[in-house]
């Protein structure tokens, strides 16, 4: 089995504890600022499943632009650690990243999720003045 992305989600803030994820303003797909250009906190939280036994696998998250130019890219392994949860022969591991994001202008602006380099999710949101 390669390793699954089972959901994920934008948020303005969300956090890990013992294997859960608490989110808060979760599944947003629109931002309304005052001005441009602006930093916004965001949050990106999900789980990732893989079996036992498998090699732990890389995530990395890539925000783009309304060009889908990259504005920030955050790569980590998701070994199993102390709050992962095995079940029927797997290993799900919860992931939260929490920063500010540039918004240059309105449009549309995406998360990239990629599992050991394989696009798994792209999540999108619409920024408005």
């Amino acid at each position: 089995m390669t390793a699954e992305l089972d959901y994920a989600y934008l948020a303005e803030y969300a956090k890990t504890e013992m294997g859960t994820i608490t989110a808060i303003g979760a599944s947003f797909t629109e931002v309304k600022v005052d001005a441009f250009p602006v930093y916004m906190d965001i949050a990106v939280a999900g789980r990732v499943r893989k079996l036992v036994n498998d090699q732990a696998p890389t995530l990395r998250l890539e925000f783009v632009d309304t060009a889908n130019e990259p504005l920030i890219t955050v790569e980590r392994v998701l070994e199993p650690d102390q709050d992962s949860v095995e079940y029927a022969g797997k290993t799900a591991s919860v992931f939260a990243y929490r920063g500010p994001l540039p918004l240059n202008k309105p449009g549309l602006y995406q998360c990239k999720i990629y599992l050991n380099e394989i696009l798994a999710r792209e999540l999108a949101f619409t920024a408005e003045g």
